[in-house]
């Protein structure tokens, strides 16, 4: 594992190298939250590149060409940050920023009418709502089947208990 001495705010900082192995996570990653919300308008390049910043990871995208760039940092402070949770978290991170890459450049520009807002703040509404809506109706199907799944052993338990005392 390469190391990289940095020298951030005069207090030099041993920065240890992502291998790849971590950065394929972190695209796979990516890729299933764009999947998972519905960002299939959006032409996304995931690249490992060396940030000279304290971010793990970055957003880089363009509305017009509906292109992103989502890079994870190639260095990091710590080995603590290895961690595939930390991957993860920041690849889910990333994804959200690209969610609300319209509102936040809208915002930045300030030059927007109140019909590009709603229009850009009613396509993030619409895909959280479906996403929301899809685990609401895994959640209740699972609950469905949990509560006859319970009912089914108490009915069988009583049954039992009932020939056991005969």
């Amino acid at each position: 594992m390469a190391k990289k001495y940095m020298c951030a705010t005069n207090v030099p900082q041993i920065q240890v190298e992502r291998s790849k192995k971590e950065f394929k996570l972190f695209e796979s990653e990516v890729h299933y939250w764009l999947n998972e919300l519905q960002l299939n308008e959006w032409e996304v390049y995931t690249i490992l590149e060396n940030d000279n910043d304290d971010s793990d990871a970055s957003c880089s995208p363009d509305l017009s060409s509906q292109q992103a760039i989502i890079k994870l940092n190639a260095y990091i402070i710590s080995e603590d940050e290895k961690d595939d949770d930390i991957i993860k978290g920041c690849a889910l991170h990333e994804v959200l920023e690209l969610l609300l890459a319209e509102l936040r450049i809208l915002a930045m520009e300030r030059t927007f009418s109140y019909e590009q807002y709603d229009a850009a703040s009613h396509r993030v509404i619409h895909k959280i709502q479906r996403l929301l809506e899809e685990y609401d109706k895994q959640n209740r199907k699972a609950t469905r089947s949990k509560k006859r799944a319970t009912k089914k052993t108490t009915t069988c338990m009583s049954v039992n208990r009932g020939k056991a005392g005969s």
